[in-house]
């Protein structure tokens, strides 16, 4: 996929599903209000010194960072897609239940179209996630599977001030597969700054889609489960 300068407003999706403090659309506007929905967090949570089991899914889609998973999409910053995530039964690995991702991505009247789920990991303030410290870990891992369509996972980091996160796209079969991902073969897209990844200041984790702007990515339902860090 294609991206460059110009589309930094397609983040503001991103950075806009988690309205700016005063609503509007703007490039840190369309995940922040998802980000927030449901979480009103206060103070940085402490981490444990060790969080190997990021999110099993066996009961709810809380974490060990002190914040849930919740759906994200394009919706305060202009766009019309929706996203709806909840726990089903038949987990990956024999486990007993993962989570269900779906919804529909349409461009309509916003360019930047996205829909998926995303996790805050420092406290939510002012609709954005604080960022927390993640370097003593090598990678994530995690179970997945859908509708044969292209996904990311998007590290949102406080240290890109252009929107060009790092990111990993992966296509979803309709069997479960195992990921397993080091931080430091995260990609940025191609335009934008180039920053290093140091995982010192990661404020989310989203899972969306890995489309084009301008493309109606339609209806997606994706599953995912037991993600950890290694």
């Amino acid at each position: 996929m294609t991206m460059h300068a110009s589309n930094l407003a397609a983040l503001a999706a991103i950075a806009a599903a988690l309205p700016g403090c005063d609503g509007k659309p703007s490039p840190g506007s369309a995940v922040s209000a998802a980000m927030s929905a449901g979480a009103a967090s206060t103070g940085t949570p402490a981490l444990p010194e060790n969080i190997a089991l990021v999110s099993a899914f066996e009961s709810d889609l809380h974490t060990p960072f002190g914040n849930d998973w919740r759906p994200v999409n394009d919706q305060a910053g202009g766009g019309v897609s929706t996203a709806q995530a909840e726990l089903v039964a038949g987990g990956a690995n024999g486990t007993a239940h993962a989570l269900r991702v779906h919804g529909k991505v349409t461009v309509g009247d916003y360019l930047f179209p996205m829909g998926g789920i995303g996790l805050p990991l420092g406290a939510v303030r002012d609709h954005m996630p604080s960022p927390v410290d993640i370097a003593r870990y090598s990678g994530v891992e995690f179970w997945v599977k859908g509708d044969g369509k292209r996904y990311m996972l998007r590290v949102m980091d406080d240290d890109v001030k252009d929107f060009n996160f790092h990111h990993y796209p992966f296509t979803t079969t309709p069997d479960w597969q195992l990921v397993r991902l080091r931080f430091t073969d995260l990609k940025q897209f191609d335009w934008g700054q180039r920053v290093a990844w140091t995982g010192r200041t990661v404020s989310a984790f989203l899972f969306t889609n890995y489309s084009p702007p301008g493309e109606d990515f339609g209806d997606f339902d994706f599953f995912v489960d037991e993600i950890s860090f290694f």
